[in-house]
């Protein structure tokens, strides 16, 4: 996401679906990002027309990854949308946060969460990853900013996650590993989660 932001495109359709991990081993080498069908120039400060997408697709994309800014050109319908990349940065807060949280027990419970990213509620994230993984929990909230002037960038949220969230994320994939229904965290961070010593 970094890299195509750094070459101006905005992809505008991020979601798991269109994300292939890339084996070596039985281990994620890599990720790649696919369907750029709705990608296009940043058009910040310009106006972009969607046509009839933005009926049909909520303005290009997918209903709850939608960035809230797409949403409201959606209610108030508003033919002209002015897209950045920080639609993809909410986009990517919703990725993070069903890895995290990921399996739901139903379809429900997983529509509610999403749907509270889109809040300003200080509870956006569930309290489950607000008690054991804090900085993760401040980057999603920072990367979900209903307003996209005060939502993170790409290299803002590269640069947090490098320097805070891996380490937290590691230290929870240790925990997590063993304790049933809980997610396994080892494969968004790279590291190996040894099994605990059963007593």
């Amino acid at each position: 996401v970094r890299h195509i932001h750094r070459k101006r495109i905005v992809h505008a359709d991020l979601k798991p679906d269109n994300l292939f991990c890339v084996f070596e081993r039985s281990h994620i080498a890599a990720v790649r990002i696919g369907d750029f069908g709705l990608a296009g120039e940043n058009q910040q400060g310009r106006q972009f027309h969607y046509g009839v997408l933005r009926r049909i697709r909520i303005a290009g994309g997918t209903p709850g990854y939608v960035a809230p800014e797409i949403l409201r050109a959606g209610r108030d319908r508003d033919d002209q949308v002015c897209p950045s990349e920080k639609v993809d940065i909410f986009a990517c807060a919703v990725i993070l946060l069903e890895l995290l949280l990921t399996p739901f027990r139903t379809a429900m419970e997983r529509a509610a969460t999403l749907e509270r990213l889109h809040s300003e509620a200080l509870e956006k994230v569930p309290e489950i990853i607000l008690s054991r993984l804090p900085k993760a929990t401040a980057l999603i909230r920072e990367m979900s900013e209903t307003d996209p002037a005060v939502r993170l960038s790409a290299e803002e949220v590269c640069k947090r996650f490098e320097k805070e969230v891996r380490k937290e994320l590691c230290r929870s994939s240790t925990k997590l590993c063993c304790e049933p229904d809980q997610p396994v965290l080892s494969g968004l961070t790279g590291c190996k989660a040894q099994p605990q010593a059963q007593p």
